[in-house]
């Protein structure tokens, strides 16, 4: 048995520039699009297909579609790609507004394993099933250290950058902390609400204390100094905004969203629910049932 407590002694399987741990949907996402680079993907997945709750437990998506009588169909890229490879060998159908969510896309689970395999293996990702992340270390220039489990015994694999996509994910947290504090940055921008939160209210407890910001308040910020401009339409067009969790009621982000949309021309409508009471969606929408 390997001295898995030695690192030294355990036998390096690959070295990678992308390391992503945890092949539920978020993370299938996470290496394709990073497979898109030039970059070296490998991905990392405890059970014996990819998926997650979506190949276990569930069989619809929602959020592809607006609400309402006349749905307008509104996500593109990489969710878009699984569900077209679903509709060609005709594992979907269309649930118009389910449960007043909007049109909800019913799939095949078993058939979504199989989607998820071949556009992991076509992008040219390196896949390993049946293997657990056991330990993290820190590397010189700014690299790290995975030690993996699977039933052949404890392996290494390098990586220039980790993205851990599983609950609670703090092995990775410890490292990412330790090389943001060498390089020292200003400010961090976030595009994701629970990346804001996270790094902003969590990563303390681990030694790492940024000044974090949302990107619409980076885009107010270069507006109002001039350096940026946004098209402003001529047409009378109306939205609204959803206020997520993590950036309205948890961390207080309210107008910024705002800002940056009648920046570019828009006149925003409220919801009756909105802003610190703005209804959660439910992880994405995955359980539009929740109540509150």
């Amino acid at each position: 048995m390997y001295d898995f407590i030695n690192h030294s002694n355990i036998p390096l399987l690959a070295e990678t520039d992308i390391l992503v741990i945890g092949a539920g949907s978020a993370g299938c996402v996470a290496a394709l699009a990073a497979a898109t680079g030039s970059h070296k993907v490998m991905l990392v997945e405890r059970y014996g297909f990819p998926g997650g709750t979506s190949t276990q437990m569930l069989d619809t998506f929602y959020g592809f579609f607006t609400p309402g009588a006349a749905p307008k169909k509104i996500v593109g890229g990489i969710p878009d790609t699984v569900v077209n490879e679903l509709h060609k060998t005709n594992d979907i159908f269309l649930r118009p507004n389910t449960y007043g969510a909007g049109t909800g896309v019913n799939y095949n689970p078993e058939r979504l394993k199989l989607v998820w395999d071949q556009l992991i293996l076509n992008a040219g990702i390196r896949y390993l099933l049946h293997t657990t992340l056991i330990d993290v270390t820190k590397e010189e220039n700014e690299k790290a250290t995975c030690i993996c489990w699977n039933k052949s015994g404890f392996y290494k694999i390098k990586a220039k950058r980790i993205i851990e996509k599983v609950f609670p994910g703090r092995k990775v947290v410890a490292i990412n902390v330790e090389i943001l504090n060498e390089v020292k940055p200003k400010r961090i921008v976030t595009t994701c609400p629970h990346c804001l939160h996270t790094i902003k209210n969590e990563y303390p407890a681990f030694g790492g204390n940024y000044t974090v910001i949302h990107h619409t308040h980076l885009i107010n910020e270069l507006v109002g100094a001039g350096k940026i401009s946004l098209e402003v339409t001529n047409d009378d067009y109306q939205v609204t905004f959803h206020d997520p969790c993590y950036l309205g009621r948890h961390n207080g982000i309210l107008e910024a969203p705002r800002g940056a949309l009648e920046s570019a021309g828009v006149t925003v409508i409220e919801m009756p629910r909105n802003e610190r009471k703005s209804f959660c969606c439910g992880a994405g929408g995955a359980q539009f049932w929740k109540e509150e």
